[in-house]
């Protein structure tokens, strides 16, 4: 039988938010985190990719361009991982190793190792091509045999895959000929994948089977994210641009199942993320310039309060904030910090901006000179004190 109902592990030590902005706005100063040597600068050049998924060449990636020592002199350092706009940006979860994976709109996925960065490729960077169009999820989760972490992928042109890392490809783990998936999320253990498509549509994957345990129709409208909350992974929550966010019992996925609780929006939902220190609450960025905080009512631990809410919840915190990114910039999903004491935004002046959990404004990172591109998406290292920005030219900014 599926284990869809799990105990939930004793919670990692996450680095938390500091209480002053001050501290916190010089510990996120923008750091040179490799060692200045030009083939660690490298930009990602436009040469064709091996096929099946492989990595290209450190030859194939171009001579680039290079961070300047007056960039280093001013703790500036990024390098562009992808060809074209990051869509995902995510840090392998460990403590001694800065590894990070981006994704970008025309199926291409890098993998940076930060501190290492000739250990991995000449030039700092893997890149593949594992999909034929947008990738829409990317994640990190342990095997499913228990073993180490690997990334998983989804895309517009219907397949899931994941990093194989003895033959470094991208393996196809469920497949679809009719379907655009358009977001992911999945159990720790990466055992069961909730895929969501562009019709409303989440589909239930067992990876160690390759195949698709259920498939619900939860909206009429594409499914922007889909989080499954981290504790004990009974409770789904879903975002779409009809403007509501669903919290689903993933037990009780089948056709015609009733929602926890609908969360509603003035306008189209880009996203809807659990916390990750697993107290429950939902962030949601929202085109009616809202980032909010929702907690179930009665509040309770984790899933339980949703499991027992009554389908209702109420607004924690809710912070303006312009979402409105246009045509040609991807729409900001704001992301939280691991503890769960705030959250972090791109915004269209070219800047982070940082939050707490109450909704007060902690600091905003800037540098019209260096950061020339909106970090539209972004995510902060669960165990280690580092934030990575992706912009639509596939450069990621490192901050720490």
């Amino acid at each position: 039988p599926l284990r869809l109902l799990r105990i939930c592990s004793p919670p990692a030590q996450h680095p938390s938010l500091p209480s002053s902005p001050i501290f916190f706005e010089a510990s996120f100063a923008l750091l040179p985190l490799v060692p200045p040597s030009p083939c660690n600068c490298q930009r990602v050049s436009s040469a064709p990719q091996d096929g099946g998924g492989r990595p290209s060449s450190a030859a194939s990636l171009g001579s680039g361009e290079k961070a300047d020592a007056e960039d280093r002199r001013r703790g500036c350092y990024w390098l562009q991982v992808v060809k074209n706009a990051v869509t995902h940006v995510q840090f392998h979860p460990s403590s001694d190793r800065l590894l990070l994976a981006a994704a970008d709109k025309s199926g291409h996925v890098g993998l940076w190792d930060v501190n290492n960065a000739e250990g991995i490729a000449e030039d700092g960077v893997l890149l593949f091509k594992p999909h034929l169009q947008y990738v829409s999820g990317l994640r990190w989760a342990g095997a499913p045999s228990g073993g180490s972490c690997q990334l998983y992928s989804c895309s517009y042109d219907g397949s899931v895959r994941r990093l194989d890392p003895e033959t470094a490809q991208f393996l196809e783990v469920y497949g679809s000929d009719e379907d655009e998936y358009s977001a992911m999320d999945l159990a720790r253990d990466g055992s069961i994948l909730y895929i969501g498509d562009n019709d409303g549509a989440c589909h239930v994957v067992d990876s160690r089977m390759g195949s698709a345990v259920s498939s619900v129709q939860l909206h009429l409208k594409k499914l922007n994210t889909v989080s499954l909350e981290p504790g004990e992974e009974r409770v789904l929550a879903t975002a779409t641009g009809d403007g509501t966010v669903r919290v689903w019992d993933v037990r009780k996925l089948a056709p015609g199942v009733k929602p926890l609780a609908t969360l509603p929006h003035q306008k189209s939902v880009q996203s809807a993320v659990f916390d990750p220190s697993c107290s429950g609450r939902l962030l949601s960025t929202s085109y009616d310039d809202k980032l909010t905080i929702w907690e179930p009512t009665p509040s309770r631990a984790a899933s339980e309060g949703w499991l027992s809410s009554g389908k209702s919840a109420q607004r924690a915190a809710s912070i303006k904030h312009n979402n409105q990114t246009g045509r040609w910039i991807l729409p900001f999903r704001a992301v939280w910090a691991p503890a769960g004491d705030g959250l972090l935004v791109g915004s269209m002046d070219r800047s982070l901006e940082v939050f707490s959990a109450a909704g007060s404004k902690l600091s905003k990172h800037s540098n019209a000179e260096l950061m020339t591109a909106i970090p539209a998406r972004n995510h902060v290292h669960p165990l280690l004190a580092a934030v990575a920005g992706g912009t639509g030219s596939g450069r990621v900014h490192l901050f720490r």
